[in-house]
């Protein structure tokens, strides 16, 4: 197995890390580009008030190494909620990804990588369960 994998799983082992000085040179590297997006749904209204419709893509690949990973979760926070009514909102994506492994694991990951939508940039490691 290629070393950076066996230190990608390490570190995913390691649960809850946060921050790019944890992340390990391979993920804060990383390149990322979308393989699969979800499709539209024009049927369904955007509403004014929410989030618009996702960035994220379903699945990237780091073009650097290969490596895949797959959505697990995604979640999008308004970053200007002080601001004056009648003002737009402006809103940041990001979703939570599993690397996608050759040989299935004997469960699930401790750690996902946490990746900005549209930007693809990675951001923490966080822990599957939770937020």
């Amino acid at each position: 197995m290629p070393r950076f994998i066996v230190r990608f799983l390490v570190l995913l082992s390691l649960g809850a890390c946060q921050g790019k000085e944890q992340l390990g040179t391979e993920l804060a590297n990383a390149s990322m580009s979308p393989v699969l997006w979800e499709p539209l749904d024009s049927s369904s209204a955007i509403d004014p008030n929410g989030p618009p419709p996702t960035t994220c893509a379903l699945r990237l690949r780091d073009l650097r190494t290969g490596t895949e990973y797959q959505i697990l979760r995604r979640q999008a926070t308004r970053t200007n909620r002080d601001a004056p009514p009648g003002t737009p909102a402006i809103w940041e994506q990001y979703g939570d990804y599993m690397q996608i492994l050759a040989e299935p694991s004997a469960g699930p990951p401790s750690s996902l990588v946490r990746i900005a939508c549209g930007s693809w940039k990675v951001l923490s490691l966080v822990p599957s369960k939770g937020p």
